[in-house]
């Protein structure tokens, strides 16, 4: 990908995770350092007839210079054809908002029945008007709060605000307004998709993770750091991976800092099965989900 040599070129420290790196095209274009024929990785999406979705490619960048990189995409394709996704709304109206955002609701939302609470259901209004016998007296006997509370009832449950995506960028071959609509954001003095990302999927879009990873930040500038006391420019990706004394480190679970290595549980999780191989590494990290995990423990206890 253009952009992940790009971010080599200007010193941004890039690199992919995800099912894409198992696939050798993305070795070949260096969106990974990992030769997925070492590791035995199996590039599965375009062999299971179940997944029709493409594969998914996360791209992390250093934190504080993503924002060059999606600058550089901007320019390179056209500014109208490059947007971010709009995050999936998690907040939505209820009972109480859809009657406060109701237009009509000043002169009387306060002395409106309350509404009773029905925990099961999204839509609260229907259920609502069947188990008050206040509510529903005032919504048949007064014609402003019949109007106002049959309003708040299709207003209930639509999205209340929609936020952006923090990592997902859409590119399109020609302007996005052919596609999908757009919504400013005023705060942020951007433009997005008003679409969240599963639906801008859906129509065929093309669809980046450029995520911002403080870790690869702290990695530039340890590397910054090394050379401007040293004099001694080091390259991460060349450092071996048999190293006693790192193997050391991690049996001790000493891995604050270290990129998906350092919460209590998986740091515990290192003293237990003492990693002396980078496979070792991999099988640690693999297993630290609650699925895997609690499979593998119950394994090893039954024998």
């Amino acid at each position: 990908m253009g952009f992940c040599a790009f971010a080599r070129e200007q010193g941004i420290q890039a690199t992919a995770r995800g099912s894409g790196v198992g696939s050798l095209v993305s070795y070949a274009l260096h969106l990974s350092h990992v030769c997925p024929l070492d590791y035995d990785l199996l590039f599965e999406r375009f062999l299971d007839e179940s997944r029709r979705e493409a594969p998914d490619i996360d791209i992390d960048f250093c934190q504080q210079r993503r924002g060059e990189v999606i600058q550089y995409v901007k320019a390179k394709y056209g500014e109208e054809n490059v947007a971010q996704s709009a995050l999936s709304a998690r907040w939505r109206l209820g009972r109480r908002s859809a009657t406060w955002a109701a237009p009509w609701a000043c002169p009387f939302r306060e002395s409106t029945p309350s509404w009773p609470w029905c925990p099961k259901t999204r839509h609260y209004a229907g259920k609502a008007l069947e188990k008050s016998d206040q509510l529903k007296k005032a919504h048949d006997t007064d014609a402003e709060v019949r109007k106002l509370l049959d309003l708040a009832m299709g207003i209930e449950g639509l999205a209340r605000n929609v936020g952006t995506h923090a990592a997902a960028v859409v590119i399109a071959d020609r302007p996005l307004t052919d596609y999908v609509p757009l919504q400013h954001v005023q705060e942020k003095k951007e433009v997005i998709t008003q679409w969240a990302m599963g639906d801008v999927e859906r129509a065929g879009l093309l669809k980046m993770d450029f995520l911002g990873l403080r870790n690869l930040t702290i990695l530039s500038k340890v590397v910054d750091l090394i050379e401007q006391t040293t004099g001694q420019k080091i390259n991460p990706y060349q450092f071996p991976r048999d190293d006693q004394a790192t193997f050391d480190l991690l049996c001790r679970g000493e891995t604050k800092g270290v990129f998906q290595l350092e919460s209590g549980g998986i740091r515990d999780l290192l003293q237990r099965m003492k990693p002396d191989h980078f496979r070792d590494i991999i099988a640690t990290n693999a297993l630290y989900r609650p699925g895997p995990l609690e499979a593998a423990w119950s394994t090893i206890t039954s024998r």
